[in-house]
């Protein structure tokens, strides 16, 4: 429990750090029409380009830079992500976790 939950600290201090040392990707689109459409059900629904922030701490720190960039959404929607077990969290899809399967022998 105790590893579980320093990995999850670290990750969201890494996550939350990367704003100070580094600046935010370039925006790759300025309206929803530079972005792909998706696939939703049987008709299509117009991209969407959506604002994202680079940390929480990036305006602390970095107070003369934008923390702020615009991306074309990967999803809106859990079904608009295609991949096996993926969700969509933020306009991304993500993989769910899925630990891997027990090696241990089972006797009985």
């Amino acid at each position: 429990m105790k590893v579980s939950v320093l990995l999850v600290v670290t990750a969201l201090a890494i996550d939350q750090s990367q704003g100070l040392f580094f600046r935010p990707p370039s925006s790759e689109c300025r309206s929803d029409s530079q972005c792909p459409s998706f696939r939703n059900g049987r008709y299509p629904a117009p991209g969407k380009c959506v604002t994202q922030r680079r940390g929480i701490l990036c305006p602390v720190f970095r107070p003369n830079d934008s923390c702020t960039y615009r991306m074309c959404a990967e999803c809106l929607e859990t079904f608009d992500c295609r991949g096996f077990d993926q969700y969509c969290e933020n306009n991304r899809c993500r993989s769910r976790y899925r630990p891997p399967p027990s090696t241990t022998p089972r006797y009985g």
